[in-house]
C-alpha cells in the first residue's frame, strides 16, 4: 500500500500510469481494500494532470483508474454520465465500459439508463454508442425508449431515427410509425434520418 500512494500520488504521471496499470492487470472484485486509493488517487490526477490540448495527450493514470474502480466498486451511474463526457477520450471510453456493465448485470440501473436517455439526461452522442451497444434492453425498455423519438432536442430525435429505429429490439410496426411521424420533423436531418429508414424497409422487401 505505501509503494501504491507513493507512486499514484507522490511521483510524476507516467510513473502514476505504471502504478495504475498494475492495479488494472491484477484488481478483482475481492480488493475493496484499494478503493479509498483509487478515488483519491482519482481526484487527485483529475486537479494535476495536464489539460488535453493540441496534439499530443498528457500521460494520466485516470482510465486505469477507472477501470480497475469499475472491477472493484464501480461508481454510480451518475458519476459515469458524466465521466462518459471527460475531455479525455480514453476516460470516456472507459466511463461508457462502465455504463454498459452495469445496465449489463442491473435491470434497475437498466431501467434508470433508459429514464435517462429519454429525458436527455445523455448528451446525443452518448445515447447513439448506448443504443449500437451491447446494453441488453428488455422489450419493455425499447418501448420506453420510444419517447426518445419525441425529445425536444432535434440532437436526440435523430440519435433516436438513426439508431433507435434499426434496434434489433425493436418492433418492425412500431418503428415504421414512428418513421412515418418523424418524416414531417422539424429538423432537417431527423426528416432525412427517418426518410432513409423507410426507403431502407422499402428497399429490403
Amino acid at each position: 500500500m505505501p509503494a501504491l500512494e507513493n507512486g499514484l500520488l507522490r511521483c510524476d504521471a507516467k510513473t502514476a500510469v505504471a502504478a495504475a496499470q498494475w492495479c488494472e492487470a491484477r484488481a478483482s472484485g475481492d480488493d475493496a481494500w484499494l478503493t479509498s486509493l483509487l478515488r483519491q488517487a482519482a481526484s487527485h490526477w483529475l486537479e494535476h494532470e495536464e489539460p488535453v490540448g493540441g496534439m499530443l495527450v498528457p500521460a494520466s493514470p485516470r482510465e486505469a483508474l477507472l477501470r480497475t474502480l469499475c472491477k472493484i466498486e464501480p461508481p454510480t451511474l451518475d458519476k459515469l454520465v458524466v465521466l462518459a463526457s471527460d475531455s479525455r477520450g480514453d476516460v470516456c471510453r472507459a466511463a461508457m465500459d462502465g455504463i454498459v456493465g452495469l445496465a449489463t448485470v442491473s435491470a434497475a440501473e437498466r431501467s434508470t439508463l433508459v429514464e435517462y436517455i429519454v429525458r436527455g439526461r445523455c448528451p446525443a452522442e452518448q445515447c447513439e454508442r448506448l443504443l449500437k451497444g451491447s446494453v441488453p434492453y428488455s422489450e419493455k425498455d425499447v418501448t420506453v425508449l420510444r419517447g426518445l423519438c419525441r425529445n425536444p432536442d432535434p440532437k436526440h430525435r435523430l440519435a433516436a431515427a438513426t439508431t433507435l429505429l434499426s434496434h434489433p429490439g425493436m418492433d418492425p410496426a412500431q418503428a415504421r410509425a414512428e418513421a412515418e411521424a418523424m418524416r414531417n420533423d422539424a429538423d432537417g436531418n431527423v426528416r432525412d434520418a427517418a426518410h432513409r429508414f423507410l426507403d431502407g424497409i422499402v428497399g429490403g422487401r
